[in-house]
């Protein structure tokens, strides 16, 4: 750990739902850690380089963006590689070891792609648990978490260091609301359905001297593999918030109900934190383990500023300083898909006047669902301080200047299909970690700064020259709180448009296979209850309006909004 005296700036990590788009994600965190490395090495090697110092606290995650958080806790004590991306799409990495080193490309470049999300291994069993086949991200959690290599002791993490996941809990947890006047008559309950995992790792902490916001986090070891039976829990966690509803399977999860102590609170007139504790059928005997089937955290939050800064403030309902002079802590959000201006869709009306609404009860769902998703991402006062241009407590990292064609509406390559269309090819996924890496770069060197007169910086710059300072300041003035040094501060390379990659005829017989095997299932599943003499009967008519009449449909629908997705971005 560095020195108590050091000026020191907080940090934590949240990481917005990001689908395929993980592999940006990703990309942000491989450079992040390097750039953090680079700088640790200078102070150490006593360059002339900034003194102050940058406390890595706690990774917060929704959906891909838990996937990225649990990799991160996973290789943050070991020397891993870190991957740079050519022009052409090559891989080259800092250290004499291949690409496939760093689990954080590994998982989202190279292991995860649509082909192995549409074999079959997982129809063996008899049942569909999703749409696509999972087999292949039980495997990717798996060989993540037996990742061990040479360990690297990283000053600049906090340990215990925090990870959150959000959940989309389908069984929820209820609590009572209780009204003035008639009490047992107008008592009222809610199930919070907008879960989330805690996990404290490292460093040993006794749980109960931890605070209150902490008592309800798993403690692990710093390795993964010190304690693998534990560390499955953070895992399945993990691959549960990105379990995309019908895509991916739900997990399911089992806790201590005690987790769930000090979720809520109020504060009392005397400035204390009083927990609201679950409204548990008999509070006396909680449901223990407490157990649900879970699915994707991005359902309900998808982008969990709130809970990472929760961790850094110090526990719910505290603040953090956001005046520039006296900013010591911040979120930075990687959020790969911020939502484009627009005012939605006009209602559709009848031909004519236009007075009358045209929305049958079909076309109801789609605007419906929709509505939820932005009506649960909405949060007022996250508007409010993003009207503030003087709040430095807040960062966010976003997909830009990368080449996409002008007529693209991502600049990442698989922003299109819901963020889906990254799994259909290893270069869109390439493409978009080395955007990543380069996002990253211009953040920390352009938009990550504090002004002069902040005292963090002010101390750790006081020793450099006006030349030397002069060669770290950004274009506006202020100074990097994570300064670029070394072989970092060479420019990351754009990488092309990974236009004409995608061979569609070959992915579309991968895509009709699986069809045919969820279809088959699905067959069996619903004839098994019928007679010996009339269960064939049934199987062959169920076959054959599959065979000539749904099927040529369906893949000409997925066949149509392929091309269109890919004539959208210029791929």
């Amino acid at each position: 750990m560095s020195d108590p005296a050091t000026p020191t700036f907080r940090i934590g990590l949240a990481m917005a739902g990001a689908v395929s788009a993980g592999a940006y994600t990703a990309g942000v965190l491989d450079f992040l850690i390097e750039a953090l490395d680079a700088w640790s090495a200078a102070k150490a090697r006593g360059a002339p380089v900034p003194r102050h110092a940058v406390s890595l606290e706690a990774a917060v995650g929704a959906s891909a963006g838990a996937m990225c958080a649990a990799l991160l806790a996973i290789v943050l004590p070991y020397r891993f590689p870190h991957v740079r991306i050519a022009p052409d799409g090559g891989a080259t990495t800092d250290q004499d070891r291949p690409a496939a080193a760093n689990p954080l490309y590994r998982a989202w470049v190279e292991a995860i792609d649509l082909r192995a999300l549409l074999g079959d291994a997982d129809l063996a069993a008899g049942r569909l648990e999703a749409l696509l086949d999972c087999t292949a991200i039980d495997a990717i959690v798996a060989a993540s978490l037996a990742y061990s290599a040479t360990p690297q002791p990283r000053p600049y993490v906090k340990r215990p260091f925090v990870a959150r996941f959000t959940l989309g809990n389908l069984r929820g947890v209820l609590y009572r609301i209780d009204f003035l006047g008639n009490r047992p008559a107008s008592a009222e309950a809610m199930r919070e359905h907008a879960d989330w995992r805690g996990f404290l790792i490292g460093g040993e902490p006794d749980p109960h001297a931890l605070p209150p916001h902490l008592r309800g986090h798993l403690v692990l070891p710093e390795a993964s593999v010190a304690d693998l039976p534990r560390w499955q829990m953070l895992g399945q966690a993990a691959a549960a918030s990105g379990a995309f509803p019908l895509f991916l399977k739900p997990r399911l999860i089992e806790r201590a109900a005690a987790e769930y102590g000090f979720r809520h609170a109020v504060t009392t007139p005397e400035g204390e934190l009083q927990p609201i504790p679950p409204a548990w059928r008999d509070p006396q005997h909680p449901p223990d383990p407490y157990r649900f089937a879970a699915v994707d955290g991005g359902v309900f939050n998808n982008e969990p500023f709130e809970l990472a800064r929760e961790l850094i403030a110090g526990g719910p309902g505290r603040e953090l300083a956001s005046a520039p002079e006296a900013a010591d802590a911040a979120v930075l959000m990687v959020a790969p898909f911020l939502s484009p201006p627009t005012d939605g869709p006009p209602p559709p009306t009848v031909p004519g006047d236009g007075q009358d609404l045209a929305l049958p009860p079909q076309a109801q769902l789609a605007p419906l669902v929709d509505a939820w998703i932005m009506q649960a991402r909405f949060k007022p006062a996250d508007l409010a301080l993003a009207w503030d241009e003087t709040e430095y407590s807040r960062f966010v990292v976003a997909p830009a200047g990368s080449k996409a064609p002008p007529q693209a509406p991502y600049a990442i390559a698989g922003g299109a299909l819901g963020g889906f269309l990254g799994f259909f090819h290893e270069a869109f996924r390439r493409h978009d970690y080395q955007l990543g890496r380069r996002n990253a770069q211009r953040f920390l060197a352009e938009h990550f700064t504090l002004p002069p007169d902040n005292p963090i910086v002010r101390w750790g710059y006081a020793q450099l020259s006006s030349s030397e300072l002069d060669a770290f300041r950004s274009s506006d003035g202020q100074l990097p709180i994570v300064p670029l040094v070394g072989s970092v501060r060479a420019e990351e390379p754009p990488m092309d448009w990974p236009a004409g990659k995608l061979a569609c005829d070959v992915l579309m017989s991968d895509i009709e296979r699986r069809l045919d095997g969820v279809c088959a299932l699905y067959r069996r599943q619903l004839t098994a209850g019928e007679n010996l003499l009339m269960r064939p009967l049934y199987r062959a008519g169920l076959a054959a309006a599959w065979q000539w009449f749904l099927r040529p449909r369906v893949l000409e629908l997925i066949r149509a909004r392929l091309d269109e997705a890919l004539k959208q971005q210029g791929l």
